[in-house]
């Protein structure tokens, strides 16, 4: 909603430096999800998905904000006013790409479709991986034949050995992809 005629620091600069809390927050929460998760983590991460997909599109679907882009990349284009560096050039073409893939050329009715496909993939992506972790973790391979273990170091065969002792299978390995 910046009144003045847009320049490359105030619109592309500015919309870099947007969100950089959340910038720092997304990765650190992401790598706690996928090394050291819980339900709870689960959930908040259930609860986030389809908030951080709606505001994805928030942004590149927001017209006002397309055509300030558009003006600088089609200055940058004709070589008018703008006089920018290489890496302000690749941020311009990568925040260009970014809206025209986000849908930012579509119509009023395919841009609410496509939020509506957005949000559900959001969803269906944390299904997934949450479903996917689930059979990870509850997966076991169990041997009952101590030939099966030939090869394998003692201390592999000792852990196996505990692990099925702890699952209440006495007398068996247990291994699993954790």
């Amino acid at each position: 909603n910046n009144p003045q005629p847009p320049t490359f620091a105030n619109t592309v600069e500015a919309l870099e430096n947007a969100g950089d809390l959340l910038g720092k927050v997304s990765p650190v929460f992401s790598n706690q999800l996928s090394s050291n998760t819980n339900a709870e983590l689960q959930a908040v991460n259930r609860e986030v998905a389809p908030l951080l997909s709606a505001l994805r599109d928030d942004i590149r679907l927001n017209p006002k904000l397309w055509e300030r882009i558009k003006t600088i990349k089609t200055a940058w284009d004709a070589r008018a006013t703008f006089r920018v560096s290489p890496v302000q050039v690749k941020l311009l073409e990568e925040n260009y790409k970014s809206f025209v893939r986000g849908g930012a050329n579509l119509t009023p009715e395919q841009k609410e479709r496509f939020r509506a496909i957005n949000a559900e993939l959001s969803t269906l992506g944390i299904k997934f991986g949450d479903n996917l972790l689930k059979e990870t973790n509850s997966f076991q391979l169990v041997i009952d034949k101590a030939e099966d273990l030939a090869g394998l170091p003692p201390s592999v065969v000792a852990a196996g050995a505990e692990t099925a002792k702890e699952a209440g299978k006495p007398g068996t390995w247990i291994y699993t992809l954790a």
